[in-house]
């Protein structure tokens, strides 16, 4: 999925989000629709389950795992995700096993390139590309966890319990789900 297709889903999700959250209020209890995509099915069951436990302890959904480990793996998941973006990245492009050209991207956005005296065009090209994919990986990871922390966010308001903490999980899932969905089947 390219960055411009990720984003777009997350938009997606967004909106789905709003209608699910909505019925969720609406409807005062769950009301599974067997014509919604699985990921509305996960979030109703977490809008449920979360309302239910109160500020008790996260809700795992993994139907082959079990709680303590399928809430592990979401947690490692959302800590490399804010890791990866919040990490200075540095892009080095080589000739001849010697560096021609670096990269150093900064929290902030902002890039300092080194370029060696034996840089060709050829390398300065290749290089250009390699820093505009990263920083492409880099804004749909950002994209990827704003969209996670408002889902967040809107959940803990729905459901009313302030448990951020469960409402975190349930978005990462949520959004992990949606994205699944909407990725193209790979043979």
């Amino acid at each position: 999925m390219t960055d411009r297709e990720l984003i777009a889903v997350l938009d997606d999700a967004s909106v789905r989000l709003d209608r699910v959250l909505r019925d969720h209020a609406q409807a005062g209890a769950l009301a599974f629709d067997v014509g919604r995509p699985a990921s509305e099915l996960v979030l109703l069951e977490a809008l449920a389950s979360i309302g239910r436990a109160g500020a008790g302890t996260p809700v795992s959904f993994s139907r082959s795992e079990s709680p303590e480990q399928s809430e592990a793996a979401d947690q490692a998941l959302l800590a490399r995700l804010l890791e990866q973006i919040s990490t200075i990245a540095k892009i080095e492009t080589q000739a001849s096993g010697r560096l021609v050209v670096s990269t150093k991207v900064g929290l902030a956005g902002d890039l300092t390139t080194t370029i060696g005296p034996s840089a060709s065009p050829t390398d300065l090209a290749l290089h250009s590309k390699l820093v505009d994919q990263t920083l492409r990986v880099r804004y749909a990871r950002i994209r990827l966890l704003i969209a996670t922390v408002q889902t967040a966010a809107k959940i803990a308001v729905a459901v009313g319990t302030g448990n951020l903490h469960s409402a975190l999980l349930a978005a990462w899932r949520f959004i992990h789900a949606v994205v699944e969905e909407s990725a193209p089947v790979r043979a």
